[in-house]
């Protein structure tokens, strides 16, 4: 997704299916590279959990994926404040004490923060969350 001489921001999408299930699930995640440490750079490293939080559960929430988001608006709006710090303490490879695979995922791109979050399957089973650091 973006490259530059400090950073590799590298983004998947696909699906999965178990095997007795009948529908497939999408995925998406992310990881980001600090080229000159050779190391994971993940959300805790430019941004707060609970402030992001925060931001996902308030009325200036944008939704950049799915692009129809009026449905996964609702969806994202099911879940309380401390469901999505939860989630996010929990974002990306990098999370302290991480337990299996993360629910979420983010990365920077152009001074906006990106963020997955899980929604139901008739929604697209995630949701991609922009933060604008500047607007706020």
């Amino acid at each position: 997704l973006s490259l530059d001489r400090s950073r590799a921001v590298l983004t998947y999408e696909g699906s999965v299916k178990a095997e007795n299930d009948p529908y497939a699930t999408a995925v998406f995640y992310t990881t980001t590279v600090d080229l000159n440490k050779g190391t994971l750079i993940g959300l805790s490293d430019y941004a707060d959990a609970y402030t992001m939080a925060g931001y996902i559960v308030s009325d200036d929430c944008v939704i950049s994926k799915p692009s129809d988001s009026a449905e996964a608006m609702k969806v994202v709006k099911s879940k309380t404040l401390d469901e999505y710090w939860e989630i996010l303490k929990q974002c990306d490879f990098t999370a302290d004490g991480l337990a299996g695979f993360p629910q979420s995922f983010s990365y920077e791109n152009q001074g906006n923060i990106y963020m997955s979050v899980p929604t139901s399957h008739e929604v697209g089973d995630y949701a991609i969350i922009r933060f604008s650091p500047d607007t706020k």
